[in-house]
């Protein structure tokens, strides 16, 4: 009897310990799912991290981040040298994020275009400071639908796609009296145009868009002065550019406006703008990024 009720216990014992193995297995697989539907990490990183939790999911989640901020540091030395200019405007404020990657592929990541596209949203809503956008403060923003900082959700795509992916820069263009053009090109150029004038309506917003196409193609490096005043000593510094084979001023008023048949050059349609509007119309500002790093920054 005890020898037989020892072997019955046992047996119970394995059972048990069958049955809570087989539901720790199921809610394992569970939150595996669960954490692969947030991170897309192979399932095996997963259960690897939620082990290392002791199944914590959000643990879990930062656990694997780290990771990804470890393999980034691995991939410096990696030139990224694709990725994608975000551009949002629109009223008074306009806002560009470059992000970087190693190839065009990447860069069309759906993965990559959403983290691109929040953290451009967030620098749109949230800062408040100067121009050029300050990093380490963008970085520690949260942003996504499960909260995650900005270093998280970059260092997420480095883990992802195996590539380097990097936050390159940010920048806010704000004005006050006016509305601000804003333009990408196939998100390797992005520019952003300050429009001063007393009413703003759908005829100034088009003009504003406009003269953000026509910095694109156009690449002034300076606003320039009204009525031809130009400084001699600008003019002699900034010389022309060579635009589709032809040599156009670097000063943006000078320029023939590319986006009118008018022959007028960007300054006379500012002054026919001007005449229509019944006060003065005129380009207080301007930001143009070509992917990569080269940039232009003019005000008036």
């Amino acid at each position: 009897g005890v020898v037989g009720g020892g072997h019955g216990t046992r047996g119970a014992g394995v059972g048990q310990f069958r049955f809570y193995y087989a539901l720790e297995k199921s809610v394992l697989l569970k939150r595996v799912k669960e954490l692969r539907a947030v991170i897309n990490a192979p399932m095996v990183d997963c259960k690897a991290a939620l082990e290392e939790c002791d199944g914590d999911v959000e643990e879990a989640k930062r656990w694997l981040y780290k990771k990804g901020v470890g393999a980034q540091d691995k991939k410096q030395d990696r030139v990224a040298g694709q990725g994608t200019i975000f551009v949002r405007g629109g009223g008074h404020r306009g806002a560009m994020v470059e992000m970087n990657c190693q190839t065009d592929f990447v860069a069309a990541n759906a993965g990559f275009v959403s983290v691109g596209s929040a953290v451009l949203n967030k620098v749109y809503s949230d800062w408040t400071g100067d121009v050029e956008v300050n990093l380490p403060w963008l970085n520690d923003l949260r942003i996504m639908e499960d909260d995650q900082l900005v270093s998280e959700a970059v260092g997420n795509l480095n883990y992802q796609t195996g590539e380097k992916v990097e936050l390159k820069r940010a920048t806010v263009l704000e004005g006050k009296h006016g509305v601000v053009g804003f333009y990408s090109h196939q998100g390797r150029i992005g520019t952003l145009v300050h429009v001063e004038c007393d009413q703003v309506d759908e005829s100034i917003e088009k003009m504003a868009r406009n003269l953000a196409i026509h910095i694109a193609g156009f690449y002034p490096s300076t606003i320039g002065s009204p009525s031809g005043a130009e400084d001699s000593a600008a003019v002699a510094q900034n010389g022309d550019a060579e635009v589709l084979g032809e040599e156009v001023p670097q000063t943006l008023l000078s320029q023939p406006f590319s986006i009118s048949n008018s022959g007028l050059t960007v300054e006379g349609f500012l002054n026919k703008t001007s005449k229509s509007a019944g006060s003065p119309v005129r380009v207080k500002a301007f930001v143009r990024w070509e992917l990569g790093g080269k940039q232009t920054y003019a005000t008036e």
